[in-house]
């Protein structure tokens, strides 16, 4: 408890969505008081004196958050004000940072990124605790985050980066087909629940790393409109409680549910270091509780040690799917891919020749090859960067000796176009 007890003022015009902030600061011996428009506010901060005001820019009535704001300052220079809105556009941030905000929280917001951002303006320690499965509800459940969000359990809860469908390549048309399944539960899941039938979907990807597992599985959860909840093997490993677990995957259904590296703490039973933890996960996929519209993914790079009772009955895990290190017409998609993100001077030919000497790599190792690449075109020209070939098989010959060996270069024909440019002499350092 702090000596003093701070005193926070909340301006939305949505109240709703401001009760669980309410509830969660007044649990940590906050002060609140909350109010839906400017003229309410201004009178609050003259006769409440918060410490700290949560301003949201769109208000009641015909005061904006902006013009609260530019008040408070004519009367006020000392009022700590923290702007909550959306709205995240550069130009109106350098603004209000102008006229004089102390910190801004974009919508919708984590409830403890927020409290780290008011503990850190209020000068008080901030320890980022860890939470437990009810928690993490509490915080899902307000109407800044609400079911059809996405979230990773971790130390403090944490949204999932932004990406689409056009981050990922996969052959085959593997991408689409994942999607049309999980859209189609998504979709059928009320009609299916009438006709008693399953809602519920279970996916296994499996494969070499680096090829876009988890990738696939965060454009997922920032496109398809379920509730998304990513449990690192850390949190499933050590703390998480598998039933607890589930519950919240139903309370806040349509639900994706994964759970990475299976393998872990799925592997079979006659070898299975925690065999506990594997059995609450196969009661919890098919047992007394149905899972009415939760689509769960696990994800391994290694499948043959995952429980046979996992991967082979239907309403624990329906699918498999194997996304292994791509073909030439993979990796011509992905060398294409990353190559017309930047400036460029690659030719088809030159792609086509990078794509056969890269047979057997990730596409991980193909995104680091035109990353790298490119950085040498910026030591080059900083100015106006242009990704050249010779800038890629000079990373070629890095990317290419995972060894160590003293010959950095390609296993290549001679009349390669590349084994011309890739003949390296290695320096005593590098060599060491």
């Amino acid at each position: 408890m702090h000596p003093k007890r701070r005193k926070l003022l909340i301006v939305d015009d949505e109240i709703d969505a401001c009760r669980p902030a309410q509830n969660f600061f007044k649990k940590r011996d906050f002060e609140v008081v909350t109010t839906a428009n400017g003229s309410d506010a201004l009178m609050l901060i003259s006769t409440f004196m918060p410490d700290l005001v949560l301003l949201d820019l769109t208000l009641e009535y015909s005061m904006s958050g902006v013009d609260v704001l530019r008040e408070l300052r004519e009367l006020d220079k000392d009022t700590k004000v923290i702007i909550v809105s959306a709205n995240d556009d550069k130009k109106m941030k350098e603004e209000l940072y102008s006229i004089g905000i102390q910190g801004f929280c974009h919508k919708p917001y984590l409830l403890e990124d927020l409290e780290e951002t008011v503990y850190e303006t209020l000068g008080l320690e901030f320890n980022a605790k860890k939470v437990d499965v009810g928690e993490y509800k509490e915080n899902l459940e307000g109407s800044n985050l609400i079911p059809g969000s996405s979230h990773e359990l971790g130390n403090k809860l944490g949204p999932i980066s932004n990406y689409d469908w056009n981050d990922i390549v996969l052959s085959g048309g593997l991408a689409n087909r994942i999607k049309s399944e999980v859209e189609g539960v998504i979709r059928c899941a009320k009609e299916l629940n009438r006709y008693g039938l399953n809602s519920k979907k279970g996916f296994i990807l499996a494969g070499d790393p680096g090829n876009g597992k988890t990738l696939l599985l965060k454009i997922l959860a920032n496109t398809i409109k379920a509730t998304c909840i990513m449990v690192p093997f850390n949190k499933t490993k050590d703390e998480l409680n598998m039933p607890a677990l589930f519950r919240l995957a139903r309370e806040l259904a349509p639900t994706i549910l994964i759970l990475e590296d299976i393998d872990l703490y799925g592997e079979e039973r006659e070898v299975a270091k925690d065999a506990e933890r594997l059995g609450e996960l196969m009661n919890e996929l098919d047992g007394m509780v149905d899972n009415k519209e939760i689509i769960v993914f696990a994800t391994t790079n290694n499948l043959i040690k995952v429980e046979k009772a996992l991967q082979s009955r239907p309403g624990r895990f329906d699918r498999i799917y194997k996304i292994m290190n791509p073909d030439f017409n993979g990796r011509l998609q992905i060398l294409k891919h990353f190559v017309n993100k930047v400036p460029h001077e690659i030719t088809d030919n030159n792609i086509s020749t990078l794509a056969e000497e890269f047979e057997g790599y990730s596409g991980a190792y193909l995104k680091e090859l035109i990353n790298s690449g490119f950085a040498q075109a910026i030591l080059r020209d900083d100015q106006k960067p242009v990704l050249r070939f010779n800038d890629l098989v000079e990373t070629s010959v890095v990317l290419k000796n995972k060894d160590g060996n003293k010959f950095l270069g390609f296993g290549i024909k001679e009349e390669s176009p590349v084994a011309a440019l890739a003949t390296v002499q290695v320096s005593e350092e590098v060599s060491k």
